[in-house]
């Protein structure tokens, strides 16, 4: 029997962040513009970022990281001062653009599956009206947030 309840709250895809004044302009990269790129990787997010290593050398493309970190604390601050990109969920590239101007995202050069966020309880809390009223919360928030962050 499984332990753990789950219920999908968020479902999302990836893009591209930058600096607006970036060298690159368009609205979406190539593969071969992609690759040749200078990267940030986030290497302590369970979400998205895991795969793309994985993704990349499974299928022998190497992209050039240039800066790997354990958060996105600083994330903004790298972009909006270097040619860097970061390969980002849709959510978080609209809500880091609607917060530092100078930042844009770009359509990634590839489909990616796509990103599932869930939230997650123990069997037996199932029934339980305090826990049953803030899982219907937290889903509220995710799609008030879903409304504001897709474009």
């Amino acid at each position: 029997t499984n332990t753990f309840c789950k219920q999908r709250v968020l479902v999302s895809n990836l893009v591209c962040l930058m600096r607006a004044a970036h060298a690159f302009q368009g609205d979406s990269l190539t593969l071969p513009q992609y690759l040749k790129l200078r990267h940030f990787e986030c290497v302590g997010t369970r979400w998205a970022w895991p795969v793309w290593p994985r993704l990349m050398h499974a299928n022998n493309m190497g992209r050039q990281v240039v800066i790997s970190t354990w958060h996105i604390a600083a994330l903004p601050e790298i972009l909006q001062s270097s040619d860097i990109i970061a390969t980002v969920p849709r959510q978080l590239g609209i809500f880091l653009c609607r917060r530092h101007p100078d930042l844009k995202f770009v359509e990634s050069p590839f489909h990616s599956a796509p990103i599932f966020i869930y939230q997650y309880w123990h069997r037996r809390l199932q029934n339980n009206p305090k826990n049953r009223w803030l899982r219907r919360v937290v889903k509220e928030i995710f799609e008030e947030q879903a409304r504001l962050y897709t474009q």
